[in-house]
């Protein structure tokens, strides 16, 4: 017969079930840390300022295409984005009326040399709490698929296109619709 352990409030556990308990509370344990680690190790991208948090080599050459000639710098942001092994990613929101229109407004994401790998209009006004750009946990030829989100004509309903790295740019792959407030992560702009 398996002797009774007396606990806390009463409780009586028979020995099996208290080394059953610890091994749970270990596997729970060990699944948290797991988590904080990789929140900590692939933080959420933030805008930030391009002129402090881009590489002058490469502002040169954001700068010097024939869209983003005449904008205001100090205006412009930009997304570091971090790659399998093929440095940093900088996708960037130039904040200027001149390259918005009725459909949104221009991003680019570049290559650290310099390579431009997309260019999209996106409608930067969504709801409160929706992110126009995610970073997808998809990675494809060592780069990370990005999710845009976008506002539709139900509003009740979002947009999300996965755009993953092809070939030289990054491509369309698919689109699906979330309902607000359901199954679409919210997240805090940043």
């Amino acid at each position: 017969m398996q002797p009774i352990l007396k606990r806390p409030f009463g409780l009586k556990f028979a020995k099996y079930q208290v080394l059953v308990l610890i091994g749970i509370a270990k596997i729970f344990i060990l699944i948290l840390l797991l988590k904080l680690n990789f929140a900590f190790h692939n933080p959420t991208p933030t805008w930030e300022n391009a002129l402090s948090n881009t590489p002058t080599s490469l502002l040169k050459k954001v700068f010097s295409v024939d869209a983003a000639r005449g904008i205001e710098q100090k205006s412009v942001k930009v997304m570091q984005i971090q790659s399998n092994g093929t440095g940093e990613l900088y996708l960037f929101d130039y904040h200027s009326p001149k390259l918005c229109g009725v459909k949104g407004c221009i991003y680019s994401m570049y290559t650290e040399s310099g390579e431009m790998i997309l260019q999209v209009i996106a409608n930067p006004y969504l709801p409160p709490f929706v992110n126009l750009f995610q970073v997808s946990e998809t990675v494809n030829q060592k780069f990370p698929c990005l999710v845009i989100t976008q506002s539709t004509a139900n509003e009740n309903m979002l947009s999300r296109t996965l755009y993953c790295y092809q070939g030289h740019e990054y491509a369309r792959f698919n689109e699906s619709l979330t309902a607000i407030n359901t199954n679409l992560k919210l997240e805090k702009r940043k």
